[in-house]
């Protein structure tokens, strides 16, 4: 049996969370991009699914920003995978900034964070040289 040890991750999503992305794709080899934790249709619209981890706010941790990092994430690991043009980062650093004035952050600081996402996380769509976790056997 082989078993997948997480590291790296502070959260995962039991209920899923299901939003809309303003990411609108209308050209015509523009598809819904399917994985196996989150779906995103043409119009914008992603679904989360449950058991997705994801690492929440590098710069702190508050109830505020939960949601804004589970989307943001999510957006982020569709873009280093390669199925979610790198075009839309900003858009994703725009909807986590919106988000987190939506759940209650003051805006300077939600602003801070933008300033911080634009010039400091392009890394985060660049693609893994090493998957997050190792894989290991137990049993025969």
């Amino acid at each position: 049996m082989k078993i997948r040890l997480l590291h790296g991750y502070k959260y995962e999503s039991v209920d899923g969370y299901t939003c809309s992305t303003g990411i609108v794709r209308r050209g015509i080899t523009d598809q819904a991009i399917s994985h196996p934790y989150m779906h995103l249709d043409k119009n914008g619209v992603l679904e989360i699914f449950p058991g997705y981890a994801w690492d929440g706010s590098t710069c702190s941790f508050d109830k505020n920003s939960l949601r804004a990092s589970l989307v943001h994430d999510a957006l982020y690991q569709l873009m280093r995978e390669g199925l979610l043009d790198k075009k839309y980062r900003k858009q994703a650093d725009q909807l986590y900034r919106d988000m987190l004035i939506e759940d209650g952050l003051w805006k300077s600081h939600a602003w801070v964070r933008y300033w911080a996402l634009r010039n400091f996380a392009g890394g985060g769509i660049k693609p893994e040289k090493k998957p997050r976790g190792k894989i290991i056997e137990i049993g025969e």
